[in-house]
């Protein structure tokens, strides 16, 4: 009641608050604008990544050989790597991008657990993204990118995708399949780009012949740069539009380690 009476004195005392308040509003404002220090990891896919970045700059990039050797050991030190590589510290980074999935069942709980920790440590926004959005993404322009990824059993997780300079648009459901039977369902389509640990590491060959008993132009992505990129350039995009440790970064496991659900048929 005081604040509405009062001199003109007063009142324009009391005007200098607002400006305050928009003041903080503002330096919020032109953060998301500038271009973020940020950290992305991956550790859905034999290899796992880890990427600094200023913006869409890559600072530094590690990726790992696909050895057998667990991502348990391996993150912390790579990111370590990593930071020292950018000239960068942990303390310094604003937010960070993590793949959610779906991929290896224990890789993703290390990957998210490790995520989660650093961000509850450090108070930085935490933001998820689905592992063959980022797949297609780094497979580049597509009309039509299907990314897969092996769920064990010999079959994969699969994703169809419009990939262009603004991202990865879904087309499809995420499915899991046998590879033989994906193959015919996608048949209809005969300009596709195929990305992912799926197609050219586990099914490269039974794909190409596929396509090439049934003369489709079909052809399969180059997998050489660290996924961790892709995964920070979607979270980019994803940060500034506020979507930050929300449902994206929940595992998205499709199925547990040691269920028996039948793929699709």
């Amino acid at each position: 009641t005081a604040l509405r009476g009062g001199t003109a004195a007063n009142e324009s005392h009391f005007q200098l608050h607002p400006i305050c308040f928009c003041s903080a509003s503002l330096r919020k404002l032109l953060s998301f604008m500038a271009d973020p220090l940020f950290l992305s990891f991956e550790t859905a896919t034999r290899f796992g990544s880890v990427a600094a970045l200023r913006g869409a700059e890559v600072l530094s990039e590690w990726r790992g050989d696909g050895a057998a050797a667990s991502h348990s050991s391996q993150l912390l030190p790579n990111i370590a790597e990593c930071l020292q590589s950018a000239g960068v510290s942990l303390r310094e980074l604003e937010f960070l991008g993590v793949a959610v999935g779906p991929g290896s069942f224990t890789g993703l709980r290390v990957g998210l657990a490790t995520a989660q920790g650093l961000a509850d440590t450090l108070n930085l926004p935490l933001v998820g993204v689905e592992t063959l959005g980022a797949v297609a993404l780094a497979a580049g322009p597509a009309a039509r990118a299907v990314a897969l990824l092996p769920s064990g059993r010999n079959e994969v997780f699969a994703q169809s995708f419009a990939v262009d300079a603004n991202g990865a648009e879904a087309l499809d459901e995420l499915r899991h399949a046998r590879p033989t039977l994906l193959f015919e369902q996608m048949r209809e389509f005969n300009d596709l780009t195929w990305a992912g640990d799926g197609s050219d590491f586990l099914h490269a060959d039974a794909l190409r012949q596929f396509a090439a008993e049934r003369k489709l132009n079909w052809r399969i992505a180059s997998d050489d740069a660290p996924l961790a990129v892709s995964v920070a350039r979607s979270a980019l995009k994803l940060w500034r539009d506020g979507h930050t440790d929300d449902h994206l970064t929940r595992a998205l496991y499709v199925r547990g380690a040691d269920t028996n659900t039948k793929p699709t048929a």
